[in-house]
């Protein structure tokens, strides 16, 4: 944990990834609004989906960050979010040709 923040990192291929999220408690509940705050390495723009513990995928239309305080390699996204099922979900990062994972367990 990092102040009123979760920090999880991920893994990745050609690239590091850390996920920040702000205004939860671990483990996450279901339901409960938070931003969610991504830092990536690599070239281009960042692409993220959330995939489902029911394998649906859903585009997380996430904003670029111009500066911040977190000290993690790569540039900055966020964008406030909300997990809607309860279980093991995916987040699937991609820049260019880098791209990662990051797994988080929702509780009811």
């Amino acid at each position: 944990m990092i102040g009123a923040g979760i920090e999880v990192q991920g893994t990745a291929s050609q690239a590091q990834l850390w996920a920040l999220i702000l205004g939860g408690d671990w483990p996450i509940q279901q339901g409960n609004d938070f931003k969610l705050v991504i830092r990536m390495t690599g070239q281009g723009p960042l692409q993220l989906t959330a995939i489902t513990p029911q394998h649906q995928t859903l585009a997380v239309p996430m904003d670029e960050h111009g500066g911040s305080n977190w000290d993690r390699p790569g540039e900055e996204w966020g964008y406030p979010w909300a997990f809607t099922q309860t279980g093991c979900w995916q987040l699937h990062a991609t820049r260019g040709n880098a791209s990662g994972d990051i797994w988080l367990p929702i509780a009811p």
